[in-house]
């Protein structure tokens, strides 16, 4: 499940890269409270309250532009278990060659995050075999094919792995999407 999360992560993050043509600088921050809506670890509305923070910074000059990035997930505690909570600290850059009116346009992205899973807790004491940091390179391609569509794959691979247990450290990862723009 630390894979998939860290590529929604990811994901939105590098799609928050510019991707027009012109000088600018973007500067965001967010924060969430995750509500115990059911999965494959709880019932719904039977597991704790977490929460989310983020914050990136965005400049652009003419096809290229540069983002940097921090995430924090904040993982509630239920009956004295907790998993860690996770951050990652992070950065890339875009080189868009092709960009048209209309929303269509070809980017290609690099990125890079330092990955840090802190210990689980289960009932009150750290789990000995959990947490780890990594750091990652994510290479990425974007394209717009017109209107307010964006589709996008990237791959996340291993550059230095330090788990405490071998089963958290990852190959590589995969993924794709699709974003939809509102107000274009």
């Amino acid at each position: 499940m630390r894979s998939v999360r860290s590529l929604a992560v990811l994901s939105m993050l590098a799609l928050a890269l510019p991707a027009r043509a012109h000088h600018e600088a973007i500067f965001l921050a967010m924060a969430a409270v995750e509500l115990p809506v059911g999965n494959i670890d709880h019932l719904a509305f039977h597991g704790p309250v977490g929460g989310m923070f983020a914050a990136l910074g965005s400049l652009e000059r003419g096809p290229f532009s540069a983002i940097g990035y921090g995430f924090y997930k904040l993982h509630g505690s239920s009956g004295g278990d907790q998993k860690g909570d996770n951050l990652f600290l992070g950065g890339g850059v875009a080189w868009t060659p092709w960009e048209e009116p209309g929303g269509r346009l070809f980017s290609a992205q690099l990125g890079w995050s330092h990955e840090s899973y802190f210990q689980n807790r289960v009932a009150g004491a750290l789990d000995e075999g959990s947490g780890g940091t990594a750091v990652l390179a994510h290479p990425t391609l974007v394209f717009g094919p017109g209107g307010n569509l964006l589709l996008f794959a990237l791959c996340s691979l291993p550059v230095w792995q330090s788990y405490r247990s071998p089963a958290d450290e990852d190959r590589f990862r995969v993924g794709g999407g699709v974003t939809w723009l509102f107000g274009r």
